[in-house]
């Protein structure tokens, strides 16, 4: 499933896109998925080391300050937390932060009329990686498009019909609006899947279904941990500073 040059030129662009703007030659800087955590103390917390940022510098560049807002941030950490027992907690600055798209699933049982079902959208769409984070499902895909100004719709429907305690079978939707095939782009996606994990349960198996351009319906399974609170080890590299 993974093409990692794909993934590796979204990293890249990301990087290009932040060290452009407000550089400055000493500094150390860090490129991470985070979470605004608290929206009213502006708070973030980190995907890759679970680190607690403190946002002192730099707050107008985070357009949105909603809690449970899903971005990749460019910061630069500006001193640890002068408490102890506060571990992996820092007061930052932040550079730039890039936007990541950050929405609930739909149930199936919503899609009770054509009008819904339609907008919901029929077109394919291409994963390139899948991984969990705390509450979110994070999907880095890929899509065809044309006109810019044409804005595209992404979604994730939950077969609750289907669904039981131990599998949620999930489709992950993509309406183009009938823009042309014309330029493969990718783009990420964050949804939150804490609803699918019923108490006592810590665990469960997520289907997740797909059309993709070659018109196969393609379906991974993978298990989601109420206990997950990072990404894997290969989205290290968006803890590397950048100069």
């Amino acid at each position: 499933m993974k093409r990692s040059f794909l993934v590796i030129s979204m990293i890249v662009l990301v990087v290009v896109g932040f060290t452009s703007c407000n550089k400055e030659d000493n500094e150390e800087r860090y490129l991470s998925y985070a979470t605004i955590n608290d929206a009213t103390n502006k708070v973030l917390k980190t995907d890759y080391s679970s680190s607690i940022l403190y946002v002192e510098e730099g707050i107008e560049n985070v357009p949105q300050w909603v809690a449970g807002k899903r971005l990749v941030i460019d910061y630069t950490i500006l001193r640890a937390h002068e408490s102890a027992s506060m571990l992996k907690t820092y007061y930052v600055k932040i550079n730039g932060v890039y936007d990541v798209l950050t929405k609930m699933p739909v149930k199936q049982s919503f899609l009770d009329s054509k009008a819904r079902v339609d907008s919901i959208g029929h077109d394919p769409i291409n994963l390139e990686d899948i991984w969990f984070t705390t509450n979110y499902l994070n999907i880095n895909f890929s899509l065809y498009r044309n006109n810019p100004s044409v804005k595209h719709f992404i979604n994730l429907v939950v077969d609750d019909t289907k669904t039981t305690a131990d599998d949620v079978f999930v489709e992950l939707r993509h309406n183009a609006y009938f823009d042309l095939q014309s330029y493969y782009r990718l783009g990420n996606v964050s949804f939150d899947v804490s609803s699918f994990v019923v108490a006592p349960k810590t665990s469960v198996k997520i289907h997740l279904s797909r059309l993709t351009y070659s018109g196969e319906m393609k379906t991974d399974t993978m298990t989601y941990k109420l206990s997950v609170l990072a990404a894997p080890a290969k989205y290290a590299i968006l803890q590397l500073p950048i100069k």
